[in-house]
């Protein structure tokens, strides 16, 4: 069974931090419970996770937690995290910088048909969504994994046009394209982390994982 990785928000005021509940309106589909307020949540084996955990995190989390949390989110937290969990984090929210996130990129890879693979050129640009559907392919869905490391070689430039055409048609490579970061994790993005983008105070704010 998969894991489930949630972002929880709290605020901090005068008598120190809180669950942020007075901005709960922000969030596409706030889960408020036992008095904590979980912007999004996504399975461990998706997109966040490398966006946030690992050693090419893009934006990397702080390891542990707080020794400061308010009440609840104590309680909540660490009735789910063992001492040492890897996904036990936290962040405060300008560090995010989430303004930013329609201009900053990522390299993302993944298999296609052969004959689709000259559409995404030197992988270096969006992926070619249209002229799929130019080809027949009404509903295109990209089996995406993701490469952070930008020294490696692009996949796709290590197929030279002939390699390509000598393949049977059905043959599978991989090619890679680009997608900013609020592309890349759509689903969180849309949930919850674009409504604290314009948020007053923002640094009064951080986010703490959680796990379910």
């Amino acid at each position: 069974m998969s894991t489930d990785i949630n972002l929880l928000l709290e605020y901090r005021d005068t008598d120190g931090w809180r669950p942020a509940l007075h901005v709960a309106d922000r969030v596409e589909d706030p889960r408020v419970r036992i008095g904590i307020l979980n912007i999004c949540w996504w399975s461990v084996r998706s997109r966040p996770t490398s966006l946030f955990f690992g050693d090419n995190a893009v934006i990397p989390f702080n390891a542990g937690l707080p020794n400061d949390l308010s009440p609840r989110v104590y309680d909540y937290v660490r009735a789910n995290f063992e001492d040492g969990d890897r996904y036990a984090a936290w962040i405060p929210l300008p560090d995010l910088d989430l303004s930013s996130w329609h201009r900053h990129t990522v390299i993302v890879g993944g298999p296609v048909q052969v004959q689709y693979a000259h559409l995404f050129g030197d992988g270096r640009q969006p992926p070619p969504i249209a002229q799929l559907i130019e080809f027949g392919i009404t509903d295109p869905v990209l089996e995406r994994v993701t490469d952070w490391r930008n020294e490696r070689k692009l996949e796709f430039a290590e197929h030279r046009p002939h390699d390509l055409q000598q393949r049977p048609s059905d043959s599978i490579v991989n090619v890679t394209w680009i997608e900013s970061l609020d592309q890349f994790v759509a689903g969180i993005w849309r949930e919850g982390l674009c409504g604290l983008v314009d948020i007053e105070s923002p640094e009064r704010y951080r986010i703490i994982t959680s796990i379910g």
